[in-house]
């Protein structure tokens, strides 16, 4: 299959193209093993794509008004490294951050020029979330996966062994999967279906709360919108199956019970407390509590939380610094029992308490060019798109609109192995709007 696409589209291809080509191919493979690869071959996309750019003169890439607004917000954060406590480390971050936007403009340059690069963009990633998928329920079922990496008491991580991020993955890619997926075929195979299904229930069974809502979260849309064959007992069926499973699982799998029902509900002080027995059993790493109140998701979350309040209130228009979280927790200005980790666990917190209420702003004004986009997408009867772009482009916003759930608990915004996953559906969202919304 990958032969005779090669043979007929990449043979006469300028050298340049065609190392922008697999150089981008490989990312997403490359992402199991580990965050240097995937970063290493998207820095060396981002470099192609600029001498692409500046060879062909293409000039609409960035003088338009997304470029222009992540340009000033690459250059905020870099003049805020300046002024954080420790330059040096904020530098590392903020210094060539804008390599992600650089891969997210060749994306959509190649989306939009080479037509066939989107049917090999998708079976690539198809292939690897099957992959993944086959190797994570294998290490559900006999505790350790095809690498021979150990499943933790409560976590999967699949082939990811120590980064248990196996779900938040899964969740991140189905949709950009799922949005290609629209643009090369006409309607929704069963097979296509059994992989959505699948999806979801080994995100749920990865023990990842935040990756299963956002998968959740975007199931209910997708279904909303998409058609089965215009057969409505195939999606309820869908339904069944996956409900079915999960109910399954929880009244079989004591592990997956706790993990997804009781340790939160435990933690949060929401209800059931006798009846879960929440003080009889372990205490989930301290972070149960005697308080009479609802838990913000638990006593740790709120130690975070409470933290990087107070470094925002310390600092409330540029914030301390990117990546200053994890120095700055010990600080007796802002330290509590559970003040100290990485990062504060919420993107909002995190761009708040590090860069400020300019950073804030441009989180902002994203989140509402997210939804402006699909509102417009969905009400407006001006845009010029066929059915299946149109299913493709919706995907791919609930895509953006899921990284950006704010009020949940979330990764460190400026990881550089969380940030692939984040620009990568920019590059196909910005293909759909330049083509259909703003053809400027």
């Amino acid at each position: 299959m990958f032969e005779n696409i090669f043979k007929k589209n990449l043979i006469n291809k300028s050298k340049l193209n065609l190392t922008l080509i697999i150089s981008t191919l490989l990312i997403i493979p490359t992402y199991l093993t580990g965050p240097f690869l995937p970063d290493l071959f998207l820095s060396f996309s981002a470099i192609i794509f600029l001498i692409i750019s500046f060879k062909q003169n293409l000039k609409k890439f960035y003088l338009n008004g997304y470029s222009k607004f992540f340009g000033i917000f690459f250059l905020y954060i870099i003049i805020n490294s300046f002024f954080s406590p420790y330059p040096e480390i904020s530098l590392k971050s903020s210094g060539f951050y804008f390599r992600f936007y650089l891969f997210s403009l060749a994306i959509w340059y190649l989306i939009s020029t080479e037509v066939f690069f989107r049917k090999i963009l998708f079976n690539v990633i198809n292939l690897t979330l099957i992959f993944v998928l086959v190797d994570t329920f294998i290490q559900y079922l006999f505790g350790f996966d095809l690498f021979r990496f150990e499943a933790y008491t409560y976590r999967l991580s699949g082939p990811f062994d120590e980064e248990l991020i196996v779900g938040s993955f899964i969740a991140k890619i189905l949709p950009i999967l799922l949005s290609l997926y629209f643009l090369i075929n006409q309607k929704i195979s069963y097979k296509m279906l059994f992989l959505f299904l699948a999806s979801i229930i080994v995100t749920f069974l990865s023990g990842e709360r935040t990756s299963f809502f956002m998968i959740s979260f975007f199931a209910l849309f997708f279904l909303y919108f998409v058609h089965v064959d215009r057969k409505k007992y195939v999606l309820f069926f869908s339904i069944t199956v996956l409900l079915l499973s999960i109910i399954s699982t929880l009244i079989f799998d004591k592990t997956r019970f706790d993990r997804m029902v009781r340790y939160p509900v435990c933690a949060m002080n929401l209800f059931l407390l006798e009846e879960l027995d929440c003080k009889k059993k372990e205490n989930f790493y301290g972070q149960l509590t005697d308080k009479k109140r609802i838990i913000v998701f638990s006593i740790a979350h709120e130690g975070h939380y409470e933290a990087a309040i107070r470094m925002f209130l310390d600092a409330p228009i540029f914030g301390q610094g990117i990546k200053m979280f994890r120095y700055l927790c010990e600080d007796k200005k802002f330290k509590n029992l559970n003040s100290c980790t990485t990062h504060p666990h919420n993107t909002l917190l995190q761009i708040l308490a590090e860069i400020g209420l300019i950073g804030g702003a441009f989180l902002f004004f994203v989140i509402f060019k997210i939804y402006q986009t699909f509102f417009k997408l969905i009400f407006s009867k001006k845009i010029s798109i066929n059915k299946n772009e149109k299913l493709s482009f919706i995907i791919i916003n609930l895509a953006m609109i899921q990284v950006f759930l704010i009020f949940l608990p979330s990764g460190q915004f400026f990881n550089n192995y969380l940030s692939i996953l984040y620009y990568f559906p920019l590059g196909i969202f910005l293909n759909f709007h330049y083509n259909h919304i703003d053809g400027k």
